[in-house]
C-alpha cells in the first residue's frame, strides 16, 4: 500500500466513525507501525479537522468536505475511467458533463487538457433529454435516501415495457460494452436484479423506505447478477490467446461467471462464454490487440478483423496484462531514484556481497536482490528480515563496478517497503516512534537538548536567547546533546570554538533530529517531517554557515535537505577546524606522546570524501604518531551504527553474534602491533582503571598509549562498549578528535 493510499484510508476511517480510533487500532487496521500512524495523523491534520477525544481520533463529517488531490498517474487513471464512460454520449449519465467540469480542476496536465477536449465533444454531441436527466436524479435520490422507486423499463428485444418496484443498492458500469446498471432488490422479481439505466424510461419515488443490508458484499452481488446476463437467446463466443503471459492473465481472472477455459499445448488458452449480446464483447476483445483471435462466431471474427484493419492494427483499449507484480512495481520505483537506471547495468559480479560487512550472512545481498528483481521474485526479499542487517555504510555503492546507487536506492527502498508492511524490529520501531514524538531517537525531552552546555565556561550561546546574527550555527545533533559520553565531545568542541574566538551559537531546545539515519532505516516520511521542522527554525535566524560534529547530520544538510528545498552552507567541524589550522596550531602546546589510529566515519569519508582534514588535525598535535588500520579511507570498516544500526544492536546480535564495532577494535589493536595501551587523558571512566594502566605502562618500559580516534558521535560509545568484550583491548583508549585537540590546548 502506497503512502497516498494509506492516508486516504485513514481519512475514510476517521470520517466513518463517531467513536474514533486509537493510534494502535489504526495501525492494526492498516498493517503498519504506530509511528507511521502518528506521522500520518500529523499530515492529515494539516488539512482536515482531526479531533482528539482522550486517546481517540475522528473527523466530524458534518464540518468537513474532503478535497481531491491527484498525482500524474492518478490523473491518468481517472481520465481513462471517464473516457470509458463517455465513449457513447447517448449512454452517458446526463450529469457526467457537470462532474467532469469539476474534476478537470482536480486533474493535472496533460490529463486535464485531454479531458477538456473530451468535454467539448460531449457538449456538441450529447443527446440526453430532460426525461433522462429526471430519471437519473430520481434514481440517485432514491439510492441516497433509501426510498423504493417505481420504474418503467424497456426490456431488450421486446416491444413492451415492464413496471417494477426496486430498492436501489448500487450503480455499476456494464461488465462488457457501455452504459450503467442500477442493481437492487426487485420486489417484482423477489430477488436481486440488474436494470440498464438507459432503458429506464420513467422513475418515480414511492412512499416506502428500505434499509440496505449491513453485510452486503458488492463483489458477491455482482458475481451473481452478471451470471443472469439479460436475454433469452445465448450465443457462444470462443476466443484464443496464444501468448503465455496473456494466457496466464486470462486463465487466472474471472471475466464472466459463465466463462470456460481450456489450456492449449503451446502454453496458450482457449476462452469461451455464452452471452446474448455479442457486440458487447467487442471493446474488450479489441483491448487485447493481436494477442486475441476470435474462433467463433464467424460474424464476430469478421467484425474484429475489419476493426483492426481500419485502425492499422493499433489497439485502443487498455491492456489488462499491465497489472504489475510487486517485483515490477518495486523495480519501477527504483528507476525514479537518482541514477536509478543504472540498476539495469548490474554485472552480477558479486563485489557488493563480498564487501558488505554482513554479506556472508544475508539471505539477499544486493546482487541477489537485483537478480530477484530481474526474475520478478522480489516477494521473497520482503519475506526475509535480513535486509535489516544492512547498516547503510555505502561500501557496496563505493565498490560497485557499474556505479549503481545500491545504498540510497535499492537497500533504502527495500527498508521502506518493509516499513510499510509493518515488518520492523521492535527496537527500531521504538527509536522511530521516539523520533516522531520527541524529535530525537533517545526519547529525551526537547527542553533538555541544551542542558549539556550549562557547566561550560565561557557559556555556549543559544540563538533564541542572544537574538542576533552569528557567523556559525552549531548543529549539535541528538547524541551530542543527550548521550552522556558524547556530551563530553560537545564540551570539547565548545572549548575549541571559544579558544579560536568563533562567533557561534546553538539552537538548544529548538533543534530537532536531522533525520538522516531514520531516512536510511526506511522512514523517509519521518525524515521529511524532521527536516521541515529544522528548516522552519533555520529561517528564524541569521548565520553564515552550519557546522556540525555529526557526519550523518552533515550528510543530511549537505545532500538530502536541498532535495526538499532547504539550502544552507554546511561543514563538518573537522573541515572547519582544518581551515583554521594555522591559528589552532599556535594553541596546541600540550604534548600528547601517543600513537593514534584514526577511524574514517562512513558518512564523513566514504560518502562525502572528507579524509585528509581529520588526519591533518591529528598530525598537528605535538607528539602524535598517526598509524593506519587495515581498512581506512574509502575502504573503512563501518562501526555498525548507520542505517538504523544504532537502534538494531539486539536484532543484529541475534542474527550474527558479533558486532562490527568489535571487528574495528580488533583492527585498531592490530594496527598498534599488539603493544600495551595506557591512558594519558583521564575521564570519569578512565580514573577507575588508571592505577592498573600505570602499572602496565611501567612493566612494559613506559610504552606510549594507543588511541583510537573518531569523528562521529555514534562511534565513541560504540567502540568503548566493544573494548569491554574484545580480549586484549582493555587499555585501548577511544577519543574524538575534538577531545584530543582540547587536551592539547588545555593542560591536565
Amino acid at each position: 500500500m502506497s503512502r497516498a493510499v494509506r492516508l486516504q484510508h485513514i481519512e475514510e476511517l476517521l470520517i466513518g466513525t463517531s467513536q474514533g480510533y486509537t493510534v494502535q487500532e489504526l495501525a492494526s487496521k492498516l498493517g503498519v507501525h504506530r509511528t507511521t500512524i502518528w506521522r500520518d495523523l500529523m499530515e492529515i491534520s494539516c488539512e482536515a479537522p482531526v479531533q482528539q477525544v482522550e486517546n481517540r481520533y475522528l473527523i466530524d463529517r458534518s464540518n468537513y468536505l474532503s478535497s481531491v488531490k491527484l498525482n500524474q498517474s492518478e490523473s491518468l487513471m481517472l481520465y481513462l475511467a471517464l473516457r470509458r464512460m463517455v465513449r457513447r454520449p447517448s449512454s452517458m449519465p446526463p450529469l457526467m458533463t457537470n462532474v467532469m467540469e469539476k474534476l478537470k480542476l482536480a486533474l493535472r496536465n496533460p490529463s486535464a487538457g485531454q479531458l477538456a477536449e473530451t468535454i467539448k465533444v460531449l457538449q456538441s454531441e450529447k443527446t440526453a433529454s430532460s426525461e433522462q436527466a429526471h430519471v437519473w436524479e430520481t434514481l440517485v435520490q432514491a439510492w441516497i435516501e433509501q426510498i423504493t422507486v417505481r420504474i418503467t423499463y424497456h426490456e431488450a428485444g421486446s416491444a413492451d415495457n415492464g413496471e417494477y418496484e426496486v430498492q436501489p443498492y448500487l450503480f455499476e458500469p456494464a461488465v462488457m460494452g457501455e452504459g450503467v446498471y442500477l442493481i437492487g432488490y426487485s420486489l417484482t422479481h423477489d430477488t436481486m436484479w440488474p436494470f440498464h439505466v438507459d432503458r429506464i424510461e420513467r422513475a418515480m419515488l414511492t412512499t416506502s423506505r428500505f434499509v440496505r443490508p449491513d453485510d452486503m458484499v458488492v463483489d458477491t452481488i455482482l458475481r451473481r447478477i452478471w451470471g443472469l446476463w439479460f436475454g433469452d437467446e445465448l450465443t457462444e463466443v470462443r476466443l484464443q490467446f496464444r501468448d503465455p503471459t496473456v494466457a496466464s492473465q486470462i486463465r487466472d481472472t474471472l471475466w464472466l461467471p459463465s466463462q470456460k477455459t481450456r489450456d492449449l499445448p503451446d502454453g496458450g488458452v482457449e476462452w469461451s462464454v455464452e452471452v446474448s449480446s455479442v457486440r458487447d464483447l467487442v471493446p474488450w476483445i479489441c483491448g487485447w490487440g493481436p494477442s486475441c483471435d476470435v474462433l467463433e462466431p464467424a460474424e464476430l471474427r469478421e467484425h474484429i478483423l475489419e476493426l483492426r484493419e481500419s485502425i492499422g492494427g493499433i489497439s485502443m483499449g487498455t491492456d489488462a496484462t499491465q497489472q504489475l507484480s510487486f517485483s515490477r512495481q518495486f523495480y519501477n520505483s527504483l528507476l525514479e531514484e537518482i541514477d536509478g537506471e543504472q540498476i539495469r547495468t548490474c554485472l552480477q559480479c558479486g563485489t557488493c556481497a563480498g564487501i558488505c560487512p554482513f554479506g556472508y550472512l544475508m539471505d539477499y545481498s544486493p546482487r541477489k536482490m537485483i537478480a530477484a528483481l530481474r526474475a520478478e521474485t522480489f516477494d521473497g526479499v520482503m519475506e526475509s528480515d535480513m535486509v535489516w542487517m544492512c547498516v547503510s555504510c555505502y561500501a557496496c555503492t563505493e565498490s560497485c563496478l557499474a556505479q549503481i546507487p545500491l545504498t540510497a536506492g535499492l537497500m533504502t527502498r527495500a527498508k521502506e517497503e518493509l516499513m510499510l508492511a509493518g515488518s520492523v524490529p521492535a527496537e527500531l520501531q521504538d527509536a522511530l516512534e521516539k523520533s516522531q514524538r520527541y524529535g530525537n531517537p533517545l526519547g529525551k525531552s526537547p527542553r533538555q537538548r541544551g542542558d549539556w552546555a550549562k557547566d561550560v565556561h565561557p557559556p555556549v550561546p543559544i540563538m533564541s536567547e542572544i537574538q542576533r546574527p552569528v557567523d556559525v550555527l552549531w548543529f549539535v545533533g541528538d547524541y551530542g546533546s543527550y548521550h552522556p559520553r558524547v556530551q563530553q565531545v560537545s564540551r570539547a568542541i565548545a572549548r575549541l570554538f571559544h579558544a579560536l574566538g568563533v562567533d557561534f551559537a546553538i539552537l538548544g531546545p529548538e533543534e530537532t533530529s536531522d533525520g538522516d539515519s531514520q531516512r536510511l532505516a526506511g522512514e523517509r516520511g519521518l525524515f521529511e517531517m524532521l527536516a521541515t521542522k529544522n528548516a522552519r527554525v533555520f529561517e528564524k535566524y541569521q548565520f553564515n554557515e552550519i557546522i556540525t560534529g555529526d557526519p550523518h547530520a552533515f550528510n543530511a544538510l549537505k545532500n538530502e535537505y536541498p532535495k526538499l528545498g532547504i539550502h544552507y552552507p554546511v561543514r563538518h567541524y573537522t573541515q572547519f577546524l582544518a581551515e583554521h589550522l594555522d591559528d589552532l596550531s599556535g594553541l596546541l602546546t600540550n604534548e600528547l606522546d601517543a600513537a593514534i589510529a584514526y577511524h574514517d566515519p562512513c558518512y564523513l569519508g566514504r560518502v562525502n570524501e572528507v579524509y585528509e582534514e581529520p588526519r591533518d588535525l591529528l598530525r598537528a598535535i605535538p607528539g602524535v604518531e598517526l598509524v593506519e588500520m587495515a581498512h581506512s579511507r574509502e575502504a573503512s570498516l563501518c562501526c555498525g551504527g548507520g542505517g538504523g544500526g544504532m537502534w538494531l544492536d539486539g536484532f543484529q546480535w541475534e542474527q550474527s553474534h558479533v558486532r562490527l564495532s568489535e571487528w574495528r577494535v580488533m583492527e585498531a589493536i592490530a594496527a598498534h602491533e599488539e603493544e600495551t595501551f595506557a591512558s594519558v587523558i583521564p575521564t570519569e571512566k578512565d580514573r577507575e582503571r588508571k592505577r592498573k594502566r600505570e602499572a602496565v605502562c611501567h612493566t612494559n618500559g613506559g610504552e606510549r598509549p594507543r588511541i583510537l580516534a573518531v569523528a562521529c558521535p555514534y562511534e565513541t560509545p560504540r567502540f568503548e562498549d566493544a573494548i569491554k568484550t574484545v580480549d586484549g583491548a582493555e587499555t585501548l583508549i577511544v577519543r574524538d578528535i575534538a577531545e584530543l585537540l582540547a587536551y592539547a590546548i588545555v593542560a591536565r
